[in-house]
């Protein structure tokens, strides 16, 4: 499974995590360790169904936590490069059209720094992709810190759903040293990509939560997104 289809998967499953509640992603954990069982579990799994055990790790399912209205409003990482770049289109308009009351000819619009992440192939795909998985744990996990304990329960759980060493790395790697708003934002190399960094976080965060509202605070600030864009981004909540 390479990085951009499991995104994918991840941000589908989402919008059904969100439909259907927590009970859904907690379920799809319960995979033997060893054995013909876990070998006729993994062959028989769809990717959403691994995603779905992923995402329940991610959020921390002793927590209590849920998916909020963006990811049923967002679904899939078609929908993540292309409501990121109509955000960057938009702002650049407002940009070029002026303040004054003069009539004239609008500038033309600077055209993007990056194609959206759908779109790329290959290593940048996967370099995108991995960027926003780092991401979206990031967010899920800026509302407190695992011990020791729970680190190793995750990582296990991780290894049993068998996604592939580069992926698992990617998770564990999360999971043992969360990203800080700063750092998430220093993966970004141009404002399309911040815009769906910042979407992806918001799909794993709860306005409604104090501290989750600072990160995305922080992280847009980081991000150095315009408040124009922020604003736009924010109406997919």
């Amino acid at each position: 499974m390479d990085m951009q289809s499991f995104l994918d998967e991840l941000i589908k499953t989402g919008k059904e995590y969100a439909e259907k509640g927590q009970k859904l992603a907690e379920e799809q954990l319960n995979i033997a360790s060893e054995g013909d069982e876990r070998t006729a579990t993994l062959d028989g799994m769809k990717k959403g169904a691994i995603a779905a055990g992923v995402l329940a790790l991610l959020l921390g399912t002793s927590s209590g936590r849920k998916l909020t209205g963006s990811a049923l409003k967002i679904g899939s990482l078609a929908a993540v490069g292309g409501i990121a770049w109509k955000a960057w289109e938009n702002w650049q308009k407002q940009q070029t059209t002026g303040t004054t009351t003069e009539a004239k000819e609008p500038a033309a619009l600077e055209p993007p720094k990056s194609l959206s992440v759908d779109k790329l192939q290959g290593k940048e795909a996967e370099e995108r992709s991995q960027t926003l998985v780092k991401a979206m744990i990031a967010a899920a996990k800026c509302d407190g810190k695992l011990d020791e304990a729970e680190t190793e329960t995750i990582n296990k759980q991780i290894q049993k759903l068998g996604l592939g060493s580069d992926i698992e790395d990617v998770l564990k790697s999360g999971v043992v040293t969360p990203l800080g708003a700063k750092s998430v934002a220093k993966m970004a190399d141009d404002k399309e990509t911040a815009a769906e960094i910042y979407l992806v976080s918001m799909l794993v965060t709860d306005p409604e939560n104090k501290q989750e509202k600072q990160y995305m605070n922080a992280l847009a600030d980081a991000l150095e997104l315009p408040d124009e864009m922020v604003k736009e981004l924010e109406g997919y909540r």
